[in-house]
């Protein structure tokens, strides 16, 4: 019976841990001013990108993978190959903060703020 309590409270404290996650805005406390980002060894720099509503931003991969620069919440979901560059149009993104994932490297994750 002890071990079924033991058991019960560590899966619920997981369970919790796991609904307990960063926000957006807890996730680019300190944004970098810009437009672009560096994608390269699955990951973006900056990790935290601020720009003004309606900017587009350069996305360059200098990596050796493809990546994506797929924005939270919203249809901008832009793959570019190892070497290449593109530009991505935030102008339908309204003020708020947005969660950044590459959608091939899940674990490859940034934010932009947009203003």
């Amino acid at each position: 019976m002890r071990t079924t309590v033991i058991i019960a409270a560590v899966l619920a404290a997981f369970a919790l841990s796991a609904c307990g996650s960063e926000s957006p805005d807890e996730a680019c406390p300190s944004p970098t001013e810009g437009t672009s980002v560096e994608m390269a060894d699955f990951s973006y720099a900056p990790a935290c990108l601020a720009v003004d509503a309606g900017a587009s931003i350069e996305l360059r991969n200098s990596g050796e993978a493809p990546h994506t620069f797929t924005v939270s919440e919203s249809e901008i979901d832009v793959e570019v190959a190892a070497g290449a560059t593109d530009t991505v149009d935030l102008a339908g993104l309204a003020a708020g903060t947005y969660e950044v994932t590459c959608t091939l490297h899940p674990q490859m994750t940034g934010a932009i703020q947009v203003r």
